[in-house]
């Protein structure tokens, strides 16, 4: 993938401060909600969530857990961050901002992205069956060998979403326009659409398209 589409990489210092294992050097400023930045954490568990939504920046990930549910708010933006191997089951980040960041062989089962702002995002090998979308701006996102399995995107806006050898079955993109989308790797089995429109100008296999229309009641002929 190249071109204005491409999500650009997150920003990340050659020599991040590393904090592994549990986060008591952190405490304070997590504590009392201030940002963090140029952090490489390993194998952290972040077991609560801070009081006051807080912007990491410049950091990597590794190994690490972030805290399931954490109420009503997002506890986090994630901005020029990396994640690898990381658990974000379960967290709630609604509204939150998700800009310039990279997640490889992540799981984020049953995370909430609702009406998040999700741009220059890369995401690859990671498991994010019955993840949350709907009202989400998706802008410069890139989904590689993805499990996205109940996913539910309704309403969300796409901009250069690309999507590669991803499991979309049962997946729910009804109101998004896949108009320019390239779907002929992915697994599409039960997607819910509220008509074809959604699909217009998408590129898909012949059985795809035949799959689709099944679903809406509408017939094609070859």
């Amino acid at each position: 993938m190249s071109g204005r589409g491409t999500p650009r990489p997150p920003e990340l210092s050659d020599a991040l401060e590393t904090a592994e294992g549990r986060i008591d050097a952190l405490e304070t400023a997590l504590r009392d909600g201030e940002d963090v930045e140029g952090v490489r954490f390993v194998s952290v568990v972040f077991d609560q969530a801070p009081p006051f939504r807080i912007t990491l920046r410049g950091c990597a990930f590794e190994r690490c857990v972030f805290p399931a549910g954490a109420g009503d708010r997002a506890p986090f933006d994630f901005i020029d961050c990396a994640f690898r191997g990381c658990d974000l089951s379960g967290l709630n980040l609604e509204r939150a901002a998700l800009h310039r960041v990279s997640l490889t062989e992540c799981r984020a089962t049953g995370a909430s992205f609702v009406e998040a702002s999700l741009r220059d995002a890369a995401f690859s090998g990671c498991q994010m069956d019955y993840s949350l979308f709907a009202l989400a701006r998706l802008e410069r996102v890139q989904m590689a060998r993805c499990s996205l399995a109940q996913a539910v995107f309704t309403d969300a806006k796409f901009q250069s979403v690309h999507w590669e050898s991803c499991r979309l079955t049962g997946a729910d993109l009804c109101g998004v326009r896949l108009k320019g989308m390239d779907l002929r790797t992915n697994d599409l089995t039960a997607m819910v659409l509220r008509d074809l429109r959604e699909v217009s100008g998408a590129v898909l296999s012949a059985e795809q398209a035949c799959l689709l229309a099944a679903l809406l009641g509408a017939q094609v002929k070859i």
